[in-house]
C-alpha cells in the first residue's frame, strides 16, 4: 500500500524487498495509452530551452504535462512541447484556443515573449482538455549494445476543448 506521495506504508521490511518494481514489464514498459481521444487535465507547464541543434540556435519551448482523467489509463502522464519561435508560434496559440481563448482575445494581445507565453500557460494548470493520441514509431539505438530497434510511443497529435470528441461524435 502507498501513501499520497508513493511511499510504501504498512509493509514489513521482508515484503518491501520482494515488491515488484516494474510490473513485470522491465524491457517493454507499461502499455501505451491507446490511440483516440482522451480527456486530460493540465498538470504542469515549464519554460525550457532546446540547445541540441546548433544550426537552429537556442530555441525556447513550453513543455505541457497532462494527466489522463478517464478510463483504464486514468492517471497516466503525457507531455508535449510547443516551440516559441516565429515559425512555430501558431502551435502555442492553437493550444491556448483548446483551453478556451478565442482568436479575437489572442489577436488583441501584443508583445508576446517566452515569459508572457509561460504566464498564460501557467494560468491554465488544472484546466481540462481533450487530447488526440496517435502512436508513432521511431528508430532507436540501444545505448548499451548499439543495436538499432524501433520504438513505439504515444504522441499527442491534437489538443481540443474538453468534451470535443463527444460533441463531434468521433
Amino acid at each position: 500500500m502507498s501513501d499520497e506521495y508513493g511511499e510504501t506504508i504498512g509493509v514489513d521490511e521482508e515484503q518491501l524487498f520482494e515488491q515488484e518494481l516494474d510490473g513485470g514489464q522491465a524491457l517493454s514498459g507499461p502499455p501505451l495509452v491507446p490511440e483516440g481521444y482522451h480527456e486530460a487535465v493540465l498538470q504542469e507547464v515549464t519554460l525550457e530551452v532546446n540547445r541540441s541543434d546548433e544550426s537552429k540556435g537556442i530555441r525556447p519551448f513550453i513543455r505541457w504535462q497532462y494527466q489522463v482523467i478517464e478510463g483504464e489509463f486514468a492517471g497516466r502522464t503525457l507531455r508535449n512541447d510547443t516551440y516559441l519561435t516565429q515559425n512555430a508560434f501558431w502551435t502555442y496559440m492553437n493550444t491556448l484556443r483548446a483551453f478556451g481563448y478565442t482568436k479575437q482575445q489572442l489577436a488583441e494581445e501584443a508583445g508576446w515573449t517566452p515569459r508572457k507565453a509561460l504566464e498564460y500557460a501557467t494560468s491554465l494548470v488544472g484546466d481540462k482538455v481533450c487530447l488526440l493520441i496517435k502512436h508513432n514509431s521511431a528508430k532507436s539505438t540501444d545505448r548499451f549494445t548499439g543495436e538499432e530497434d524501433r520504438r513505439t510511443y504515444a504522441n499527442i497529435n491534437g489538443i481540443y476543448p474538453t468534451g470535443w470528441a463527444e460533441r463531434n461524435a468521433v
